[in-house]
């Protein structure tokens, strides 16, 4: 897992990750509209960039961070029917030539690249997206491979955020990301980015709806 921190003003001194998480939630107690996003600026994964396409979508929860990305990283396809049936459409072109072996697409597909706490996590993938199989490269969606980003696959980063509201709500934002390497690979994206955004949309509204259910009914998917 990649961590790096801000350089932070002269005479405050460099604090461990977990140590710095515990001072933000016991500041939470002190300081009760503490915001959250200004903290992730704080501690954060390396930049994503350029960034050509790109979707946002939140809810807010009424559990705590901790139990929202718990229930991120818990979550899986089969959990929701219409999800699987999206995904299952998507994947029919690749069944068709390959039958069973054919990749099947799920949250198994992205490579985890890490979690800072209580205040967010990300996943990576790698590929030409639009292509029957995907065209998935695993090597490129690990660690510094994916975040150089100087190899001929497109990029997608795909995170969640906690955004602190009080200590028993918080606003859950996923965010999703991707990088073409080259104008070739930007215009084929934008035909499949164009045909794809109502459905990806709808299945990350989706996954946010269970999230909350997982979150609140503590872990009852």
């Amino acid at each position: 897992m990649i961590l790096m921190m801000r350089q932070v003003s002269p005479g405050i001194y460099p604090v461990s990750l977990p140590c710095f998480l515990s001072i933000i939630r016991d500041g939470r107690r002190l300081m009760p509209d503490i915001n959250m996003k200004a903290v992730s600026r704080m501690v954060e994964m390396p930049l994503f960039e350029p960034v050509h396409f790109q979707e946002c979508h939140s809810r807010v929860i009424h559990a705590s961070a901790g139990a929202c990305l718990d229930a991120v990283e818990a979550f899986t396809v089969e959990q929701d029917p219409l999800i699987r049936f999206c995904l299952g459409v998507r994947d029919l072109p690749g069944r068709m030539i390959l039958g069973q072996a054919a990749h099947r697409f799920s949250m198994k597909s992205f490579v985890f690249l890490g979690r800072i706490g209580d205040v967010s996590l990300a996943y990576g993938l790698a590929g030409s997206f639009w292509r029957w199989d995907y065209g998935l490269d695993q090597q490129a969606a690990q660690g510094a491979s994916f975040w150089a980003g100087d190899g001929p696959s497109c990029r997608l980063l795909l995170t969640f955020e906690t955004d602190f509201i009080s200590d028993d709500q918080i606003r859950l934002l996923t965010r999703t990301r991707i990088s073409c390497p080259d104008s070739a690979m930007r215009s084929r994206m934008a035909a499949y980015w164009m045909a794809i955004r109502p459905v990806s949309g709808l299945i990350r509204r989706r996954l946010l709806a269970r999230v909350a259910h997982y979150a609140t009914k503590q872990g009852a998917y």
